[in-house]
């Protein structure tokens, strides 16, 4: 979902890296993303380097599923396992939350600096 500046939403049926490729295309640089994508690794990675090299600092990121191997919803999760370690340490962002078990399968929001 894309919100324009008059508030409105608007849904698109395409892939991550296909949505910021277009609004990119228009000069578009998204402030905020929550990344739900996936149980592919390497997508997420992809869609999420791209992203990156475009946000501005103060940019905030979402992303859901965060945790890895068995979650508090009790199934298994692949989807950040590329993205995990890419992002621990990373002098580029900074955590500002991080909810996990028992009440998140995994929500970490970070701050492009």
């Amino acid at each position: 979902m894309r919100v324009t500046p008059d508030g409105v939403g608007h849904f698109h049926l395409k892939t991550g890296i296909e949505l910021l490729q277009e609004l990119d295309r228009q000069g578009l640089i998204p402030d905020f993303v929550f990344m739900d994508g996936p149980e592919l690794p390497q997508t997420n990675m992809i869609d999420f380097c791209y992203m990156e090299s475009k946000m501005r600092p103060g940019g905030v990121v979402a992303l859901h599923d965060y945790d890895l191997g068995v979650r508090a919803d009790g199934n298994r999760s692949v989807k950040c396992g590329i993205l995990r370690p890419y992002i621990t340490g990373n002098p580029r962002w900074r955590t500002m939350h991080y909810l996990t078990a028992p009440v998140s399968v995994g929500l970490i929001v970070i701050q492009r600096v």
